[in-house]
């Protein structure tokens, strides 16, 4: 099972969003899941935090022309040369995508998705937003599709990680 992990850049490692993408590192390591993820700070380092606390792996996706350094807690770079290839590559090479709380990035990211499986460009996914603030956006959105409200359904909303951690579980390949 792949896994790609979206979110804030800005989580401190104080916020509830750092913690609860840790536990979620965590947990699936300890199912054996392959999480890929952006390789820089915040959402990104908490995930891969947790991962390596228990001898899971993450591989990172970094663009060339970054400034920033990748975390310690990356095990493989995949290097990409434009920027909107990392997304590309999260979106495109995973069958389950977690959205925690993010900015305009992660929203794109969660958009790209939401649109590719709406429209079955891509083979059955679990697309999942942790936090009210997602719950809202997607309904807000959903009510204005011009698919119809029933899209939004291709989102499953929950409260934290480990109500994410249960979804997957039932999730029937």
């Amino acid at each position: 099972m792949k896994i790609s992990v979206f979110g804030s850049a800005l989580a401190q490692p104080e916020s509830r969003e750092f913690i609860d993408a840790q536990n979620f590192g965590r947990i699936a390591a300890i199912e054996g899941w392959e999480i890929t993820c952006g390789a820089y700070k915040g959402i990104m380092l908490a995930t891969a935090m947790g991962s390596k606390s228990e001898g899971g792996s993450v591989t990172g996706i970094v663009w060339n022309g970054s400034l920033l350094t990748p975390n310690e807690f990356v095990d493989e770079i995949i290097k990409v040369d434009e920027y909107l290839e990392m997304s590309s590559y999260l979106i495109m090479n995973s069958n389950i995508y977690i959205f925690f709380p993010g900015g305009t990035g992660t929203l794109m990211e969660l958009a790209t998705t939401w649109n590719l499986l709406e429209h079955n460009l891509l083979e059955r996914k679990l697309i999942i937003t942790i936090g009210e603030e997602w719950r809202e956006l997607v309904q807000l959105i959903s009510f204005y599709n011009e698919n119809s409200f029933e899209s939004g359904l291709f989102i499953h909303n929950v409260e934290d990680s480990d109500e994410a951690i249960e979804l997957i579980k039932q999730f029937h390949w």
